[in-house]
């Protein structure tokens, strides 16, 4: 009787080692389908990463190539202003030589 007691606690104790491997190896399962899909986010991530690293060099390089154009605008600018002053400069003295001579010619 002892002996069936024994063997029933044992027969007991062996199916409920079954269920908890059971129990563990569903969470591994659950924890390896867990890693992958966090791997194929890392993964996504990473590409996402490089992805925003390009176009960070690519605005980089267009903000650089906008201040050289600024610039070139800039001198340009100043090169009109100059040359509207002389312009300016030179219009003033033909009006000035218009006057004089209108001056001239009436007293003539």
């Amino acid at each position: 009787m002892a002996l069936d007691n024994k063997v029933n606690d044992l027969v007991k104790s062996m199916a409920e080692m079954k269920n908890t491997i059971k129990a563990c190896n569903k969470q591994l399962e659950d924890a390896n389908r867990k890693m992958e899909t966090n791997r194929i986010q890392l993964q996504d991530a990473k590409t996402e990463i490089g992805t925003n690293s390009k176009q960070l060099e690519d605005a980089k390089r267009e903000i650089e190539s906008n201040n050289k154009q600024l610039q070139d605008v800039k001198r340009e600018t100043s090169a009109l202003k100059n040359e509207n002053t002389g312009l300016k400069a030179e219009w003033q003295v033909m009006s000035n030589a218009t006057a004089f001579l209108s001056g001239m010619f009436s007293l003539v």
